[in-house]
């Protein structure tokens, strides 16, 4: 968490996305990991609209996703 800490506070929030691996089994996405570091984020005092884009908008925006269909 003090690497997004630092990213968020000395860069723009258009430049940062959250990323991460599993290397332990089963490969794929850990639902625990990602809520662990939700959880921490009202200690880092960002706006919730600068959450979004790290966690999700810079993303989408990067690759191009069509977020507005379902």
């Amino acid at each position: 968490m003090q690497a997004l800490l630092f990213a968020a506070r000395n860069c723009p929030n258009i430049h940062v996305v959250y990323g991460r691996d599993s290397s332990w089994f089963p490969r794929g996405h850990v639902t625990r990991y990602l809520d662990d570091q939700l959880g921490i984020c009202p200690e880092l005092g960002l706006p919730d609209d600068h959450l979004r884009a790290i966690f999700a908008g810079n993303a989408e925006r990067l690759l191009g996703l069509d977020t507005t269909t379902g």
